[in-house]
């Protein structure tokens, strides 16, 4: 089902996806192709997400892909801000993000509820302290 994903691009984690005959083959095969996540998506018969050469293009073949890939940018957008000297976020508040995020990310893959996502993801926008910092990219991905 995953012939050829990310050969010369790159693919994130893959968790409780691609599940079936040819379903991501040949994702992010180029150079230039990245998609962050595939999350309990990609799980149609043959080919659903064969040849997706983006996260656009992976939500795009699979709207359910939206949330992993949302949430696999936050964390590596996160990580970025904890090793910045200009973050706008405080240590305390990137840790507590990164931790809300990560239980989201682990409900999504064991396939909670819409509602305990939706909770995980609201408790990061809280703890990030987002109702302040509107334009922050990671605030901006946290408003599914």
């Amino acid at each position: 089902p995953c012939q050829y994903m990310g050969y010369a691009g790159s693919v994130g984690n893959v968790m409780n996806g691609c599940n079936g005959d040819g379903t991501c083959e040949n994702v992010a095969v180029g150079g230039d192709q990245s998609v962050s996540a595939i999350v309990d998506c990609c799980n149609a018969p043959d080919g659903f997400c064969a040849g997706v050469e983006s996260n656009d293009g992976l939500v795009a073949a699979d709207p359910t892909c939206k949330a992993g890939v949302n949430l696999a940018d936050t964390l590596a957008l996160i990580e970025e801000e904890s090793e910045s000297d200009t973050s706008p976020f405080t240590e305390k508040q990137l840790c507590y993000g990164k931790t809300a995020v990560e239980n989201t990310v682990a409900s999504l893959s064991k396939g909670h509820s819409t509602a305990a996502v939706r909770y995980g993801v609201n408790k990061a926008f809280d703890d990030l302290g987002c109702d302040d910092k509107s334009d922050s990219e990671i605030c901006e991905i946290l408003q599914l």
